[in-house]
């Protein structure tokens, strides 16, 4: 029986209890699969501790210039970096003069380039942030272009 996924959560941030540690580190020691699965959750966990930070330190000052246009559109994003065939769906939040905040049940690394389907349009640009909102993720896009889908 492997070790769950929240368990080795707790393991790796150091709050598993010491009456579990017991029975997890030997089998994480003689477990490939779960070894290799520690490695996966401590890199998650500590970009995910990056981030907090980096949104701590944020402050919720607000930076861009451009006033945001709330929206609810629904759309598909593709990452380029590294390139993903897959499309995750997505919920646009707002968008600016310059950015794009979409609403993804995965998180996205900065500095991802990402390209966006809308009804509308085709958006190309790079992630600049990814905070958790709830169950999902908030992703913060530069637009670097955008290409209009025209109806014919």
């Amino acid at each position: 029986m492997h070790v769950s996924d929240e368990d080795l959560e707790l393991y790796v941030l150091a709050r598993m209890p010491s009456d579990q540690l017991s029975f997890v580190e030997p089998h994480i020691a003689n477990c490939n699969s779960c070894a290799s699965r520690v490695s996966e959750v401590a890199e998650l966990a500590h970009r995910t501790l990056r981030l907090s930070r980096q949104l701590e330190e944020y402050g919720g000052v607000e930076r861009r210039r451009e006033h945001r246009i709330p929206c609810e559109d629904p759309g598909e994003m593709q990452t380029f970096s590294p390139f993903s065939p897959i499309r995750i769906p997505v919920q646009l939040a707002d968008v600016s003069r310059n950015g794009l905040r979409v609403r993804t049940p995965q998180p996205v690394y900065r500095g991802t380039i990402v390209q966006v389907r809308t009804r509308g349009a085709l958006v190309l640009g790079e992630v600049r942030y990814c905070v958790t909102s709830g169950a999902k993720f908030d992703v913060g896009i530069q637009i670097q272009d955008v290409v209009p889908k025209h109806n014919t």
